[in-house]
């Protein structure tokens, strides 16, 4: 499972050195935006692996690794895609969550130091787990973020994902310390990223 998780990082690195090779040609509205993102959801699907099965989990990263080419137009009509944040949990159980990002969006103040921006767009997750019903699952995204800076901007920005994955146990018996084993079957839909909050550098 560990090596599983390591190799699927490895090729979302390699699909982000990709997207940063494909938009090197000098334009002068083209950005790079990396950063880390911090997801609400990434607790919640936690918590279900706890309350549901009878695991221990480990190497849990709720602050993940995220990508963005931005392309600004004159106008103030900017296109950002991208990846991440990537989440994952091992230990006894497999869980892997990496969204592909495509959206449109607003720059109030591109030409000062500091912008104020929105945009929307679809997000597209590539799922994998031990519990995960579906393979991917896709969603809206929303966003309002700041850029300060002038070469070199830092990007505070929190955004909404609305896409939902399902988990479900197929039925266990979980410890309980006043009944002993149950048996429990659950399935349930989570917000797997849910509110982000999102640090980033974009140059």
């Amino acid at each position: 499972m560990i090596q599983n998780n390591f190799q699927k990082i490895a090729v979302s690195c390699g699909v982000a050195a990709v997207l940063s090779l494909s938009t090197q040609v000098s334009q002068a509205g083209s950005n790079h935006i990396i950063g880390l993102a911090y997801t609400s959801g990434f607790q919640d699907v936690v918590d279900w692996h706890d309350d549901n099965l009878n695991v221990e989990t480990d190497m849990l990263s709720p602050v993940g690794l995220t990508y963005r080419y931005n392309y600004n137009y004159d106008s103030g009509l900017r296109m950002d895609i991208g990846l991440g944040p990537i989440s994952m949990i091992g230990g006894d159980v497999d869980y892997f969550n990496m969204p592909l990002v495509a959206t449109v969006g607003y720059n109030l103040f591109q030409d000062s130091g500091f912008n104020v921006y929105v945009r929307g767009g679809l997000s597209y997750h590539i799922l994998d787990g031990d519990y995960v019903v579906d393979d991917s699952a896709t969603g809206l995204l929303g966003a309002v973020g700041i850029e300060a800076g002038n070469r070199v901007k830092f990007v505070a920005e929190i955004s909404m994902d609305t896409a939902e994955a399902a988990f479900s146990n197929g039925g266990t018996y979980v410890w309980n310390s006043d009944t002993g084993y149950t048996y429990v079957e659950s399935e349930e839909e989570i917000a797997i990223d849910d509110v982000m909050f999102t640090i980033a550098v974009k140059f």
